[in-house]
């Protein structure tokens, strides 16, 4: 896995996105302490459909448009309106 700060991915972002292209996870750290992991989009859609890391955007984006969707929690509309 490749590890660059996030000053490093600012300067050098578009390098950064052709590593995790290649299949390379790009881990960004701040402070020496990991924050977020650039991932190819192959693995972004595995880790969604697996549903153990990332919900399935696409699923509950369908669920969304259903006339009859009312959400369970006042908070959870707001979630799902940023997607």
């Amino acid at each position: 896995m490749c590890r660059k700060t996030i000053y490093d991915a600012r300067n050098n972002f578009s390098a950064l996105i052709k590593v995790a292209e290649s299949g390379e996870p790009v881990e960004l750290t701040r402070h020496d302490k990991p924050v977020a992991v650039i991932i190819n989009w192959e693995e972004y859609e595995k880790k969604c459909i697996s549903g153990k890391s990332i919900p399935n955007l696409s699923v509950l984006r369908k669920i969304k448009e259903k006339e009859d969707y009312e959400p369970l929690l006042e908070n959870s509309m707001l979630l799902i309106e940023d997607w």
